[in-house]
């Protein structure tokens, strides 16, 4: 038993296990819950633990006393990303809080979260290319923005990107994600359903949850109900044996994109209100090499401009907060 993991939001106790079998090494972070029940113990002999009916007794008992006599390392651990209690959980800043995702999909997002290149590389090969024009400038303020929206109270948003095929709604997409990571292995599809969704929303928390072409969902009537639950940032209400399961919650921004409009696939007229569309996306005057370029510097220069952009609002955290208050009163005023 080589680690103690304490979750920081909510009573669980993890332990990391690592053993050795057939000359093989294993390693593997199990509920507390898990060394303490048979029934639960003998699922580690699907992951290369030798333990069966005859000996998961003594092998609980083992360790159990293992726990009472050694000074196991503890870890402060959490199963989401953002904003969580007091600490902002970002992978790529140092931090003595561990990420444990609680699922494959999960760890595969988490692994997504990365960098490569320079602050100055992303903003000279990727920004620039596209700062001229509006329609796709907003969406990429809107990716850095959706990390620091719970600094606002603010209710989660959705951003839609609509036009005619080819148009480059895609790419910018891409473009949105490579702020915090690696575009290809971040961005998520609608062929999906209600619950992946939540649970991806769930694990994101701060950062954007990016969908791309709402033409490709399998069943229109999810639309609807997919807004609803992403702008009441929380996950469906599930009852449990001993009662209630624990409720997702998030706080963050939707980025979407389709060749129609998103709220076209809706009947109710609340939808409307909780989604930013930019609709007839394209880039007037631009060369169809654009968005070659594009496709080229996404590849190579993602994750680091998040960093400095949390860095940089954190030292001025203050004067924007008191600077938003003065830009909503005017927008009142209006």
């Amino acid at each position: 038993m080589t680690k103690y993991f304490e979750h920081i939001e909510r009573s669980e106790v993890h332990y990391e296990l690592y053993w050795k079998n057939n000359g093989r090494e294993f390693k593997e972070t199990v509920f507390a819950s898990t060394i303490a029940s048979k029934r639960e113990i003998l699922s580690l002999a699907d992951k290369g633990l030798s333990c069966n009916d005859s000996n998961s007794k003594h092998l609980i008992e083992f360790l159990d006393l293992f726990i009472a006599t050694n000074d196991i390392p503890k870890i402060r651990m959490v199963n989401r990303l953002g904003k969580t209690n007091k600490e902002f959980i970002n992978p790529l800043a140092k931090n003595d809080i561990h990420v444990l995702p609680s699922d494959i999909g999960e760890e595969q997002l988490y692994q997504a979260i990365k960098k490569n290149g320079t602050t100055e590389d992303w903003i000279k090969s990727v920004f620039n290319l596209v700062r001229n024009h509006p329609k796709a400038v907003f969406p990429i303020i809107a990716s850095f923005a959706s990390v620091v929206l719970h600094e606002f109270n603010m209710k989660p948003i959705v951003v839609d990107i609509s036009g005619s095929s080819s148009s480059g709604k895609s790419g910018f997409l891409r473009m949105c994600a490579s702020v915090w990571g690696e575009p290809e292995s971040y961005i998520g599809t609608f062929n999906t359903t209600l619950v992946a969704i939540e649970r991806r929303s769930a694990f994101l928390n701060s950062f954007p949850q990016i969908l791309d072409d709402s033409n490709g969902v399998h069943d229109v009537k999810m639309i609807q109900p997919l807004i609803y639950q992403y702008v009441n940032n929380t996950g469906k209400q599930r009852g449990s044996i001993n009662g209630s399961q624990f409720t997702d919650s998030w706080n963050s921004l939707m980025i979407t994109s389709g060749e129609n409009e998103i709220v076209a696939y809706v009947n109710a007229q609340g939808v409307s209100a909780r989604v930013l569309l930019i609709s007839n996306f394209s880039l007037p005057g631009e060369s169809s090499e654009l968005l070659a370029d594009i496709y080229s510097s996404i590849r190579e220069y993602y994750g680091t401009i998040g960093i400095e952009f949390l860095k940089r609002w954190s030292a001025k955290r203050e004067h924007y907060l008191n600077l938003y208050a003065e830009v909503d009163n005017q927008y009142k005023q209006y």
